[in-house]
């Protein structure tokens, strides 16, 4: 099973996802990602602050 890495790029700060996770095909992976980024965009909502981050994968 593939293993998929999730990084985080925040301003100037990069996030490295070193464990990764395993998911059977490439839709289960981008579904996790929208996921991920629906969960980092809320939580800046909650804490009003802006939404300058830029996501990746690998």
């Amino acid at each position: 099973m593939p293993k998929y890495f999730f990084h985080v790029r925040r301003n100037d700060v990069f996030e490295e996802d070193v464990e990764g996770i395993d998911l059977a095909t490439p839709d289960q992976a981008r579904e996790e990602a929208i996921a991920a980024a629906r969960e980092i965009v809320a939580e800046r909502i909650c804490a009003g602050r802006p939404q300058t981050e830029t996501y990746s994968r690998s």
